[in-house]
């Protein structure tokens, strides 16, 4: 039988767990006995055709892979011994056509963002001081990523050395 776990999800106790198969009827039999040998528990069990439901209910939105990288990156300067409460100079990164680039950076200049030199052309960097609020970057992330858009260029994440 080839079958995949390909998601979890849990929440308020309640578990979701979704498999990908070749076969319904091969996969009938394992649950029934997996269900029976677990009668404390109030099970559901649903079929949908396709990645329909893994994509609707699964699936990270785009918002929330940037929220994964954005507590990625602060967990990371965390251990490697950054002092959350002091600032960081925290480097945004855009990518894209020039004439979006300019839009970008004239409107964080406006929000007291500070444009570093580029690494690369068709790049910026926009630098704002910020102590390590989580919650406070995560929202400048999708703020970025909603100006990259409207401004038809990407937003790439950020970084900041460890401040100690």
């Amino acid at each position: 039988m080839a079958c995949r776990l390909v998601g979890r999800l849990t929440h308020n106790g309640q578990r979701e767990l979704v498999f990908q198969l070749d076969d319904w009827d091969s996969f009938r039999p394992p649950v029934g006995i997996w269900m029976l040998s677990h009668k404390k528990y109030d099970i559901d069990v649903s079929e949908h055709e396709g990645w329909t439901f893994f994509d609707e209910c699964v699936r990270p939105t785009p918002a929330i892979w940037l929220m994964l990288a954005d507590q990625s990156v602060v967990r990371e300067l965390l251990r490697a011994g950054s002092d959350p409460a002091k600032e960081h100079a925290l480097e945004f990164v855009f990518t894209g056509n020039e004439s979006g680039l300019r839009r970008v950076a004239r409107r964080l200049e406006q929000r007291g963002y500070v444009e570093q030199a580029p690494d690369a052309k068709n790049q910026i960097v926009m630098v704002k001081k910020m102590v390590l609020d989580e919650d406070a970057i995560v929202a400048a992330s999708q703020a970025h990523a909603e100006l990259a858009e409207k401004c038809g260029v990407d937003y790439d994440g950020w970084g900041a050395a460890v401040v100690e």
